[in-house]
């Protein structure tokens, strides 16, 4: 709770007690969890395509194993072909279709039953099988074991499993919260490419200058988050994967990623050249940018080319205060 920025004008409305009863049931409940910054950061999925490498290492060595390899790798992909699967597929995946777990089942008793019973491949295949067997470990069992997550795990969760709310990411030092994004995000799209377009999934990314500067380097990883930022805003509509972007240092964003925005707020601007890059990248009237100046707390300039049916059109809006619907929502769940 000491290392959370809690506005002045919250507290003033809430006892400091409220706030802390309310962390205190996102602990007991399991929603605070670490991310692990570790580098290679999962294991090597087990999906069809390690199994389709494994058979055609052997069989492009020519040695021993090496025919039974070819023979098992072109019923493989036979069956890649006639299932619809891919390299992706995991193997669990293929365990939840009887009748083609049977068939990969079969072609793996009967290349291991064609070699000798000590080689190491038939104990690799034997591993294989109890994967299909749902032998392996659970993800509960995993856990209780203090596996702990990262940034690829959470993109997986968002975009292909039944992970739905909020996710909050924590990061205080900046270097290392752009390299969790850069993964983050490189994870999602790869996955929404190949696997789930169907799910939405929204990614906010606040004190945006921090991730798509205007200046990169690749020392402090903002070369990196840069890159990924701008293929979200870039590429992921299509896919439904949007990112909102919030910042109060215009001027020093990656005007590329600027232009990519579909609807934007602009609140108080009170530097000229922060101004400027608004107008030039959104094609706004300078004297219509200066009366940004003169916006109250809560007061908005908005302009979108889709949210509106009016392109490009601006328009002064009012938005609610949230602290006072924070407030108010604490104050009804909390304990006294």
């Amino acid at each position: 709770m000491d290392s959370q920025a809690i506005p002045e004008t919250l507290e003033e409305n809430l006892d400091r007690h409220v706030v802390a009863d309310a962390i205190q049931k996102l602990v007991d409940g399991g929603k605070v969890q670490r991310l692990s910054l570790s580098y290679p950061l999962e294991p090597v999925p087990l999906d069809m395509g390690l199994l389709l490498e494994l058979f055609g290492g052997i069989a492009r060595r020519r040695e021993k194993e090496s025919i039974q390899a070819t023979i098992a790798l072109n019923k493989l992909n036979r069956l890649v072909l006639t299932r619809g699967f891919d390299d992706t597929t995991p193997l669990e995946e293929i365990a939840k279709n009887a009748e083609a777990r049977a068939e990969l089942e079969e072609i793996l008793r009967e290349f291991s039953a064609s070699v000798h019973s000590m080689s190491g491949t038939v104990k690799d295949i034997q591993s294989i099988m109890a994967v299909l067997e749902g032998e392996t470990p659970t993800e509960e069992q995993e856990r209780a074991k203090g596996m702990i997550r990262n940034a690829e795990w959470l993109a997986t969760k968002v975009a292909t499993e039944d992970f739905r709310g909020i996710n909050i990411v924590y990061v205080p030092d900046p270097n290392t919260a752009r390299m969790v994004v850069s993964r983050f995000i490189t994870r999602l799209l790869w996955l929404k490419k190949t696997r789930s377009v169907g799910r939405t999934v929204l990614t906010i990314l606040d004190e945006a200058q921090e991730f798509i500067p205007d200046r990169t380097r690749k020392e402090d990883f903002t070369d990196q988050s840069n890159t990924s930022v701008e293929a979200l805003l870039r590429q992921g509509r299509k896919y439904r994967a949007n990112c909102w972007i919030c910042s109060q240092r215009v001027a020093h964003l990656n005007v590329n990623a600027l232009q990519q925005l579909h609807s934007y707020f602009v609140s108080v601007l009170p530097r000229f050249y922060d101004r400027m890059v608004i107008a030039d990248a959104f094609s706004l009237s300078y004297d219509l940018l200066d009366r940004t100046t003169e916006l109250d707390i809560g007061e908005w300039l908005f302009v979108s080319y889709k949210a509106t049916k009016q392109r490009n059109v601006p328009a002064f809006v009012k938005t609610p205060n949230n602290e006072e619907i924070v407030a108010a929502n604490l104050l009804k769940t909390a304990n006294f």
